[in-house]
């Protein structure tokens, strides 16, 4: 048996026993939004095995962690994200089409190759299950890989989105989204993924200019009867108070967006508890989209500490690209003002007063959306529902136990027979909800993981992420990017010490058009407009810098 302080510095990145106990945490009882004092927890097989009051539990264990002061709770959930959007500017043609500089194949292409990757980096945002609310048909197999796979969340998954209407711009040989013209057309597209065992089945429900919500409603009925002849629940997309009714009128289990155009009447508040009926709010999705489109991006420090910098990098680029590569419409946005947010109070309104009446709420992002990056966004979405008046522990509940009863697994909670999904936190969540951004330890499927182990980026990666926070003038990305022994030539002038970034900063001059990053034998080349940089990478951060 292996007996570990908690030193992090210490601390082996994966520990690979299968029974370990935890002695002396603080647990979070979701359930009731309480805290437990001094509790071991002994995991074994990837289950949560026996709770007892410290020092009671005498059981063989692989690895013992002494945790006093530590707080452990359920790991998080997205409840909405999708595998075949990135987060990029270049992940919704049908939204702003910019194909005519990067084509759609290519962006699909760039999501396979960094699978793996982005799973890793869910887990290091303490996200040990994302639910993908609708994809393509190899959505089914993308679940298959991370259930063959190390260091991955568990993955949830349904196949496409089944629409009142299908985007021309999304049309593939295996589209995520395909339109559904009869009831009988429904029932044969769920029949079609039965085989395929799908966790949810996925409706979007869209009512385009001079249709009804009555409409689709046959279709959507249909869709809903023969899953739920299967057992499988249905989750739908429907954001107009009248769409989101008729939704629940046809069956559905759970709303993955706000009802977002008027404030929800006591009618409607009746029929989803009559119905049982869950909601996914995604606050911050639709205001992510304008802040990139009106060229005014926001970024966060979770999205440099885990965002993706081919990603990050896109973002900015809509107002770099030459005028006949991106809409027509799109100047006039980029030369107008940010609009407020005039849908955020009616969304908040609607799940304050829902929540309160006992609607189960799922935390959701909608991850993979412009401007909404995967992983990263989780904690935007918790503040986001804490600004509606919604308590820690009602979000820690809605984050956790709530997605996890809507899918009738053993998780959610920290209860014996549940599995192994736990977050080891440094302070209470409780009090702040601050603690889930910087976990200690996560647990996923019974192993222990240090989250600063998730993130391996390459020297490409970096070198764009610390071009971005450059052009983006966020002073406390560039220092957290960048080597605290790094040197820096600004045309002649060496900036050393702690004040370089500051230096740099005060002398910045970011050129027009999108940079040219090429490697060297030592280093890389930046072509930027009429500039050429010299960038080394050194322990993960910028090293050296000539300009």
């Amino acid at each position: 048996m292996r007996i570990i302080l908690l030193l992090m510095s210490l601390l082996p990145g994966l520990l690979l026993g299968q029974r370990t106990l935890l002695r002396g945490v603080e647990l979070i009882d979701v359930d009731a939004g309480e805290k437990i004092h001094a509790q071991d927890v002994w995991i074994s097989g990837g289950l949560i095995d026996r709770i007892a009051p410290t020092g009671t539990l005498n059981l063989p264990a692989d690895d013992t962690l002494y945790l006093p002061g530590k707080y452990v709770m359920p790991g998080l959930v997205d409840g909405h994200m999708h595998h075949f959007q990135s987060g990029g500017l270049f992940t919704r043609p049908d939204v702003v089409d910019l194909r005519g500089y990067r084509p759609y194949e290519e962006e699909l292409a760039q999501l396979e190759a960094n699978r793996s990757i982005l799973w890793q980096r869910y887990l290091a945002a303490g996200i040990t299950t994302i639910m993908d609310v609708g994809g393509p048909f190899s959505n089914y197999d993308l679940r298959s890989q991370s259930d063959t796979l190390g260091l991955t969340p568990k993955v949830l998954v349904t196949g496409p989105l089944l629409s009142s209407y299908q985007p021309e711009e999304l049309t593939t040989d295996d589209p995520p989204i395909i339109r559904i013209n009869s009831p009988e057309e429904g029932r044969t597209a769920v029949q079609d993924q039965l085989p395929l065992r799908p966790d949810f089945i996925k409706i979007w429900y869209i009512v385009q200019r001079g249709e009804a919500p009555e409409t689709f409603f046959p279709i959507a009925q249909a869709i809903c009867e023969e899953a739920h002849a299967a057992g499988i629940p249905v989750a739908v997309h429907a954001t107009q108070l009248e769409t989101a009714r008729k939704a629940v009128e046809a069956g559905a289990d759970l709303l993955v967006h706000s009802v977002d155009d008027k404030l929800v009447d006591s009618a409607f508040v009746s029929l989803l508890l009559e119905k049982e009926v869950y909601y996914c709010p995604t606050l911050t999705v639709s205001y992510s989209y304008e802040e990139v489109l009106y060229g005014e991006l926001d970024l966060r420090p979770a999205d440099w500490r885990i965002g993706q910098g081919e990603v990050i990098q896109s973002l900015w680029m809509l107002a770099e690209l030459e005028s006949v590569q991106r809409p027509s419409w799109v100047d006039r946005l980029l030369i107008a003002a940010l609009p407020a947010d005039a849908e955020q109070a009616t969304m908040q309104q609607n799940l304050l007063r829902l929540a309160r009446a006992g609607v189960p709420i799922i935390t959701g992002t909608d991850a993979g959306n412009i401007g909404t990056l995967h992983a990263s966004s989780y904690q935007e979405e918790l503040e986001a529902m804490a600004a509606t008046g919604l308590s820690p522990a009602a979000i820690l509940k809605a984050s956790t136990l709530s997605p996890a009863t809507f899918l009738g697994e053993k998780a959610g909670k920290v209860a014996e027979g549940n599995r192994a999904d736990l977050l080891i936190l440094p302070s209470n969540p409780l009090e702040d909800l601050n603690a889930l951004a910087s976990p200690s330890l996560i647990i996923r499927d019974g192993q222990l993981i240090r989250p600063s182990d998730l993130i391996n980026r390459g020297e490409e990666e970096l070198v764009k992420l610390w071009l971005s926070a450059w052009k983006l003038g966020d002073e406390q990305a560039l220092q957290t990017l960048t080597h605290p022994a790094a040197t820096i030539n600004l045309q002649g002038r060496r900036l050393v010490g702690r004040d370089r970034v500051i230096l740099m900063m005060a002398n910045r001059a970011v050129p027009n058009g999108i940079p040219q990053i090429i490697q060297q034998e030592k280093g890389w080349l930046i072509q930027w407009g009429g500039q050429r940089m010299l960038i080394e990478v050194k322990e993960g951060k910028l090293w050296y810098l000539a300009r």
